[in-house]
């Protein structure tokens, strides 16, 4: 097999696997969770409220909070 040849298949196979990371990401229930907490951060919501709403533990909870503040500020 030719270089060109092996550069297209290897093309060809990182292609591949980006789009199968994409679709990992976007099904990780976990970055849902995240998602959902930044989110409801934006609202308003405490500590409290992201740990019993999006089922995460309390130090991801604050640091969830703290980001999207920051962010905010």
């Amino acid at each position: 097999m030719g270089v060109g040849q092996r550069l297209v298949a290897c093309e060809r196979q990182l292609h591949e696997l980006r789009n199968s990371l994409d679709e990992m990401r976007q099904n990780d229930p976990l970055r849902i969770s995240y998602d959902e907490a930044a989110r409801l951060v934006d609202l308003g919501a405490d500590i409290d409220d992201l740990m019993n709403t999006c089922g995460i533990s309390r130090p991801e909870a604050e640091l969830v909070s703290a980001l999207k503040k920051r962010q905010a500020a």
